[in-house]
């Protein structure tokens, strides 16, 4: 079973991240790296395959169907793994001589709709489960998140929308996302 783990546990899973992209973290609280996993249509085709469920939140906060992965699931355990090895090199950029692992990986599959503007610092009231997880999320420490996007070769941001926007720096209490 899974466990949560040192991140340099998987340092030898990570890809190739440059100083360039741990800079760029470091100087922007961000970085896109395109291209970072080679085996993306056998990855793909593996989560295509796989169950998914709908989440507790109310279909006007979320329309995605999610699945928790982790490092034993075949094809998808190894980008698990790669994924956890990042935590090791972008350490120092957040701060941080390590980092620890955790120990799943959430998929989210989103058909249509999407994830209505998400600020961690001002959550709506009516979104119950934000409320719900907030002290587990307190409590977890977690400084990085790596997102790994796996889109259809057709896949046009202007038709299907999708597209991740940050709004790095919002003071609390401003909602506006600008």
């Amino acid at each position: 079973m899974a466990e949560i783990r040192p991140s340099s546990c998987y340092a030898g899973h990570a890809p190739a991240i440059t100083d360039a992209h741990v800079a760029a973290l470091e100087a922007k609280d961000y970085v896109v790296i395109d291209g970072l996993f080679p085996r993306v249509d056998e990855l793909r085709q593996a989560l295509d395959d796989a169950q998914y469920r709908k989440t507790m939140q109310s279909e006007s906060i979320r329309t995605d169907r999610v699945r928790w992965v982790t490092e034993e699931d075949g094809v998808v355990g190894d980008t698990v793994r790669a994924l956890k090895g990042l935590g090791d090199r972008f350490a120092p950029a957040v701060g941080y001589e390590r980092v620890d692992a955790p120990s799943k990986c959430m998929v989210a599959r989103y058909e249509q709709g999407g994830y209505r503007t998400h600020l961690d610092h001002d959550p709506p009231s009516d979104d119950d489960l934000y409320w719900l997880w907030k002290s587990s999320r307190e409590q977890s420490g977690r400084v990085l998140t790596a997102i790994l996007y796996l889109t259809d070769p057709d896949f046009d941001a202007c038709l299907h929308g999708g597209c991740l926007r940050l709004f790095l720096g919002c003071a609390d209490g401003d909602a506006s996302g600008e």
